[in-house]
């Protein structure tokens, strides 16, 4: 094994995209959420906010690390089929509102082999 095989830390700072299932339908759907991986610097820092925070730690703690790693999406249109562009206003808006959403992507994020490359 080479030493640079134990470095994942740059490819979890580059994110992956997580393909969206529908939570209405369960259908998979054209949207694509991109979140930097567990070993990438701001979810490391998201998770010792966290720790800090002890027992206090909740739900909404959970939607700041999602939204602390969250960097980018394709796909999510208005009711007029028009691309909305990425902000962390409105996909806190979505982790809050659909946590179907947040599981998903925390699933995801979950598995480091999604962050890999090859």
């Amino acid at each position: 094994m080479k030493l640079g095989d134990f470095y994942t830390a740059s490819l979890h700072d580059e994110g992956a995209e997580v393909n969206i299932t529908n939570p209405s339908t369960g259908e998979v759907s054209d949207v694509f959420i991109k979140v930097k991986g567990p070993d990438s610097k701001d979810f490391r820092e998201a998770i010792l906010r966290m720790n800090r925070k002890g027992l206090e730690a909740d739900q909404d703690s959970m939607v700041d690390l999602l939204v602390d790693i969250t960097i980018d999406w394709r796909g999510v249109t208005d009711e007029d089929d028009e691309e909305i562009e990425f902000s962390k206003d409105v996909i806190r808006e979505v982790y809050e509102k659909s946590p179907d959403v947040a599981n998903q992507v925390m699933a995801f994020v979950g598995d480091r082999q999604n962050f890999m490359k090859g």
